[in-house]
């Protein structure tokens, strides 16, 4: 079987027995390959003011990091996306940053065919400056009910980090966002 990117954008060509050619979208023939990666976060509820952050640390070794995200709550509240903020070290050398790291799924399930994902994410790091603000979307009660949409692409530097940070604007908000994330070596 092999792959070809077709004339048609975000598609993808494939030849199967020799003969059929197979258009799929691209996105979707990336999941079949093993490289998109998945990350949920539900946050317990938060109040007015309080927050929950995810630092994105793409890995060095990688030319891009693409990363979609879609956030939202039961209440009001902001999305924000920062590029280079200053994140406290953690002092061991085998966990040179803090907070706690998570892992993110595989959308393949078949673990042979699953690529390693090379890029870290941590929640709560402790930050001195959030760095440049990228976007903002507000979501909930009065704002934009549906938050960001998964269409929202971006591709990241992997010489720089990230905070993706969900505020509440109101009491009692349970927030989520999802994190859709691929390398690109």
């Amino acid at each position: 079987m092999s792959y070809q990117v077709s004339a048609i954008p975000n598609l993808v060509a494939r030849v199967e027995d020799g003969c059929a050619v197979v258009v799929t979208p691209f996105d979707h023939a990336r999941v079949h390959r093993g490289d998109v990666w998945e990350y949920s976060v539900t946050t317990a509820a938060k109040n007015d003011g309080q927050t929950h952050v995810l630092h994105i640390v793409p890995d060095a070794g990688i030319d891009e990091l693409h990363f979609i995200f879609a956030a939202g709550g039961s209440g009001a509240g902001f999305a924000r996306l920062y590029e280079g903020p200053t994140v406290t070290l953690g002092g061991e050398p085998e966990a040179p940053l803090n907070g706690t790291e998570v892992t993110p799924r595989n959308r393949m399930r078949i673990t042979a065919r699953q690529q390693a994902f090379a890029s870290k994410l941590y929640h709560t790091p402790t930050t001195s400056d959030n760095g440049t603000l990228l976007i903002e979307a507000a979501f909930g009660s009065g704002k934009n009910t549906d938050g960001l949409h998964r269409e929202d692409e971006w591709v990241l530097d992997p010489s720089k980090t990230y905070l993706l940070i969900l505020e509440s604007d109101s009491a009692s908000n349970v927030m989520s966002a999802d994190l859709v994330l691929y390398e690109k070596a």
